[in-house]
């Protein structure tokens, strides 16, 4: 370190000029204020940066009173093993108050420095400075940083009833060199003006834990709502230049900001126990107040949108558990994968809710809405029946706040963008689960929904409500249920309607014994049962149970020394999705297919128009035309296909842009007869210039999801548990000649 002599002056205040002094610790463990602890052998003052490289500790008594200094350096050379510590239990400190005065380091060696607050207050950089009192543009006096490992190792403790006030940034090893950690607990107070910064770059964890009932402010020098304090920005910045932090709120600790981001590496943010994490305008307004029933929360303006995960090279989570809180109130929303400014590409980011945890954003939530569709990937992850998740606002998956794809590297063959990956997890553990609810539109056509089991066995006529709106926009782009297996006779439906999607389990369990023996000896166990299915074994009575393969009664296996459960029950399959059946011929579809229009006449290939039912299609171009090489047209679905025409032989299709009005999507071929609302039209007679639908399905959220069709030109009612998909006018008798059944 340059040791520079400079001059300070009160702002406002005329003082006369002083140099400094430099005060070189000489004690292994002693008073602050004891004169033979110091090279100068006198106390250090007003003026005076003191010095610690011993590896000594200074204590700071519980009475000392108040006291200034202009600066400390613990461990204040890079690359040695210099380092130095300070207690300190009470009295008010005063640090760096002065025009000139340096940045504080705690720990630029490579040994561990620490400042430990067990009481007392401490002033720094002027955090309730008059001249600058209510102003939104100051970062203190000198605008200098609390810095805790810089270039080195450094920890910062503050308990019981300790306070800190900072003007300017408290920076965690915001440097690749440094290694560093901060915890806040007991009844303990923290506040800065400008934000909170860790990890710039290095493989190490940058670390700030905040527990017991402390409160940490950033965005008022004073403390949430202050008017005394000021105020320049109001961030937590976790990861940037592939560094690597963490932060933890446990407890009934609190955290107050007023914008969150993560820019490139990896960050943790675990909230846990009662912890609560609040984005607000932290300025303004005071958080929870003790005694008053409702928060004090404002609005956050304008600025940069609070982001995990903005740029590409960056992995982040965000998991609430136990009882845990955290509610984002910002006109601009908070992004899960998504830009801080205007053009972030977004890389991979998860915000996960569990337990009785709750998470609220009075605006818009944002899922993988980086501009780069090879890297942004938000997941939003519900895990149980009792988690909490509300957005006041829009749900944007893959889109941004105009319902628009973002992404600017890649497009699709009709020149449309690909849109970036956005997953909303449903983790089932019972028979209820999670809704998230959506105040506004909840925007899901470019979105993905995974499905998980952990610990729970369906039995069959189980709903889940997985989206309450609001407006549902579109339904789900890919659906994966690869890890929710269910047992034979069950099978999964999305459920999609105006304000609602649900997902339901089709279908029910069957037989199976409902006990087994046990016998053995100390080396051996052997299981005997009777009826059908299959045996299973477990680490916990809860699961994950697993198929022991070949296993038949009576089944002899080893003991081992850890617990083991054992069931017979039905082998887990993935789910049946529909069964189709012909009137007219025997014929069977190719695996994989969904027919959609189907020729009688036709012995040998009857099905025209059929649709791929893989996960690996591009959705806008999954056809296959039976009679005709004629492609479909970009971005359309045909459901009514006339063979005679080979110019443009599709009489119906349904529009998959995510443009369209859900209720009139449907472009007809020969007959300016708009679709009645409410409806979807599946079979088609151009003939008829009044009515020409046939077959019309019902999607209003009152229908009966197995009997909701309606024939034009007969009584035939469809036989229960049937949909179908084409129609012959002509036979008053069965006129149903395809149709498909929900297992």
């Amino acid at each position: 370190m340059n040791r520079i002599l400079s001059v300070c002056a009160a702002l406002g205040l005329s003082v006369s000029a002083q140099s400094q002094g430099y005060f070189i610790w000489t004690a292994d463990e002693g008073d602050f204020y004891q004169t033979s602890n110091w090279d100068l052998n006198r106390i250090p003052g007003l003026n005076d940066i003191v010095i610690i490289n011993n590896d000594g500790t200074a204590i700071i008594g519980e009475n000392e009173g108040e006291r200034q200094l202009s600066g400390f350096e613990l461990g204040e050379t890079e690359d040695t093993y210099e380092s130095g510590h300070i207690i300190m239990n009470g009295g008010t400190f005063r640090i760096g108050e002065f025009e000139g005065d340096s940045k504080i380091h705690i720990g630029e060696g490579t040994e561990l420095s620490s400042f430990i607050m067990n009481g007392g207050t401490l002033f720094y950089d002027g955090p309730d400075d008059p001249a600058v009192a209510g102003s939104r543009s100051s970062a203190g006096v000198n605008e200098n940083d609390w810095e805790v490992g810089e270039h080195g190792k450094g920890r910062f403790e503050m308990h019981d009833d300790a306070v800190f006030r900072a003007g300017d940034d408290l920076k965690i090893s915001e440097n690749s060199a440094g290694n560093s950690s901060v915890l806040v607990d007991g009844n303990a107070r923290l506040s800065v003006g400008s934000g909170i910064g860790m990890s710039n770059g290095g493989s190490e964890f940058q670390e700030l834990f905040i527990g017991g009932n402390a409160i940490v402010d950033s965005g008022n020098s004073m403390g949430a709502g202050h008017p005394d304090g000021h105020t320049d920005e109001g961030y937590l910045t976790m990861a940037i230049g592939g560094g690597n932090a963490r932060v933890v709120v446990q407890d009934n600790g609190t955290f107050n900001f007023r914008v969150l981001s993560s820019r490139q590496g990896v960050s943790e943010f675990t909230i846990k126990d009662n912890g609560q994490v609040h984005i607000f305008d932290v300025f303004a307004g005071r958080g929870n107040v003790e005694g008053e029933e409702e928060p004090d929360r404002p609005v956050e303006s304008g600025g940069f949108r609070s982001s995990l995960s903005s740029g590409a090279a960056t992995e982040s989570t965000l998991l609430l558990q136990d009882n845990a809180i955290m509610t984002v109130n910002a006109e601009n929303g908070i992004g899960i994968s998504g830009p801080r400014g205007g053009a972030d590409a977004g890389g991979s980011a998860i915000l996960i809710v569990r337990d009785s945890a709750t998470f609220r954003v009075e605006q818009y939530l944002a899922l993988g809405t980086g501009t780069q569709s090879e890297t942004t990937n938000g997941t939003l992850e519900i895990r149980g029946s009792n988690a909490s998740v509300f957005v006041g606002e829009n749900l944007n998956m893959a889109v941004d706040t105009d319902g628009e794809i973002p992404t600017t590297d890649a497009t699709n063959e009709d020149g449309s963008p690909v849109p970036g990956k956005s997953t909303l997890k449903a983790v089932i553990t019972s028979d209820s689960h999670g809704t998230l609810e959506v105040g506004g539109t909840a925007r899901i056509a470019q979105g993905i929904l995974k499905v998980n089991l952990d610990g729970y066995t369906p039995k069959g006529g189980e709903s889940f409500t997985l989206i309450q709106g609001g407006t549902i926009e579109g339904e789900f782009h890919e659906t994966d249920f690869s890890e929710a297996p269910l047992a034979e006779g069950l099978s999964w439906e999305i459920d999609y309607s105006e304000d609602a999607v649900k997902l339901n389990i089709l279908g029910e369990t069957t037989g199976g014994p409902t006990e087994l023996t046990i016998s053995g000896s100390r080396n051996e166990i052997t299981i005997t049962w009777e009826g059908e299915g299959s045996l299973m074994s477990a680490e916990d009575v809860t699961g994950p149970w697993m198929v022991i393969e070949d296993a038949s009664s009576p089944f002899t296996t080893a003991t081992s020394d850890s617990s083991r459960f054992y069931q017979v029950g039905f082998t887990p399959k993935p789910p049946v999705i529909a069964v189709w059946e012909y009137k007219t011929s025997s014929v069977t579809i190719s695996i994989g297919w969904e027919p959609f229009t189907y020729d009688s006449n036709n012995e040998m290939d009857p099905i025209l128009l059929r649709r791929s039912a893989s996960a690996d299609w591009d959705k806008n171009q999954k056809w296959e035309v039976g009679t005709s090489s004629e492609t479909i047209p970009k971005g359309w679905e045909p459901f009514a296909y006339d063979s005679n025409d080979k110019f443009d032989p599709f009489w119906l299709r349904r529009l998959t842009s995510d443009n369209w009005d859900k209720n009139q999507e449907w472009e007809i071929d020969r007959s300016s007869q708009e679709i009645p609302a409410g409806w979807k039209p599946f079979a088609y007679d151009s003939r008829d210039k009044v009515m020409p639908f046939l077959l019309c399905r019902r999607f209003s959220d009152n229908w009966d999801g197995h009997q909701k069709w309606v024939i034009k030109t007969s009584s035939e009612e469809i036989p229960e548990g049937w949909e179908p998909f084409a129609y012959d006018s002509e036979n008053g008798d069965n006129p149903i000649f395809l149709r498909r059944q929900i297992r």
